[in-house]
């Protein structure tokens, strides 16, 4: 065989073999990313269903506050009325001496 030709093959066989271990990484690169990916689509379903739980719990917390509102101030007008009635009753805003 002559030398060029040896080299020539030495050449191609490294440049094989070098081709081979980058398929396999490659390969095992791909296998880990996807691995990553499944992690993150985890953590970004479970991120949602809690943001949609916080969510409902957040407007369920808001009815009662605005149920307990309305009753405060239904209260609040009753009495106001009742004192006016009372400040009637007694004359004329209650000017006694």
């Amino acid at each position: 065989m002559t030398d060029w030709k040896a080299k020539w093959q030495e050449t191609l066989k490294e440049l094989e073999q070098k081709r081979d271990e980058l398929r396999v990484q490659a390969h095992l690169a791909k296998t880990e990313a996807k691995e990553e990916l499944a992690k993150i689509e985890t953590r970004v379903d479970e991120l949602k269903a809690r943001a949609d739980k916080a969510g409902d719990q957040a407007q369920d917390v808001m009815e009662d506050v605005a149920r307990k509102a309305n009753i405060i101030a239904s209260e609040v007008k009753e009495s106001l009325a009742r004192i006016k009635e009372k400040l009637k009753a007694d004359g004329a805003g209650g000017a006694k001496s």
